[in-house]
């Protein structure tokens, strides 16, 4: 949606279309990483955390980019990149570039980037009961069942051509269409988007 409606405001694009000749300046690194913060504004010290796929992560190992800040209790090692909390996960955006190799999203978080909230659902609890469990001593079983939703802030979602009462699917929520970004300040929406080749 922010590409297709606000003009890509939140996004910086260093990739190139032949990704497996991708130079230095088409894979992650701090300028291509400030500059996504800079969508931000005078808001870019708001940043605390990165996301990123493994591919770019491992970009960034091998460059000893990455910082290891142990916890509180010294048992634990976080890493960091340009003092952000880094957050691995290969289930960020992976395409294919338009003539080789690979286009990686990597995202940039503020605090309060998504709002998050539970309700109960329609029946939130039940008991059921399996006499020939517990080796033939019964066994009580609680059902708990209920509803939670995370949300980027500053975007609605539109409902239109989900059915009433059903969570929207992965590929739903994957279109453009279904989402509009109602906070017309950018730097009041604490997220960035930062494509490379790795």
């Amino acid at each position: 949606d922010n590409i297709a409606n606000d003009s890509g405001d939140m996004v910086i694009d260093v990739s190139i279309a032949t990704g497996d000749t991708a130079l230095a300046a088409n894979l992650i690194q701090a300028d291509a990483v400030i500059d996504a913060m800079a969508t931000l504004g005078d808001m870019a010290k708001t940043v605390t955390a990165i996301a990123m796929h493994s591919v770019v992560y491992t970009t960034l190992r091998k460059l000893n980019l990455i910082a290891f800040i142990p916890d509180a209790r010294g048992e634990v090692n976080i890493p960091t990149y340009l003092g952000l909390r880094v957050v691995e996960d290969d289930n960020l955006d992976v395409v294919p570039a338009a003539t080789n190799g690979f286009v990686y999203t990597t995202i940039l978080f503020g605090q309060g980037a998504f709002g998050y909230g539970t309700t109960p659902a329609l029946s939130p609890s039940e008991l059921e009961r399996k006499a020939s469990a517990g080796n033939g001593g019964g066994q009580d079983i609680i059902h708990y069942r209920y509803n939670e939703i995370v949300h980027p802030q500053g975007f609605k979602f539109e409902s239109s051509g989900i059915a009433q009462g059903i969570s929207a699917t992965r590929a739903q929520l994957e279109l453009a269409t279904q989402w509009d970004r109602v906070y017309t300040e950018r730097k009041n929406i604490p997220l960035a988007f930062l494509k490379t080749n790795g």
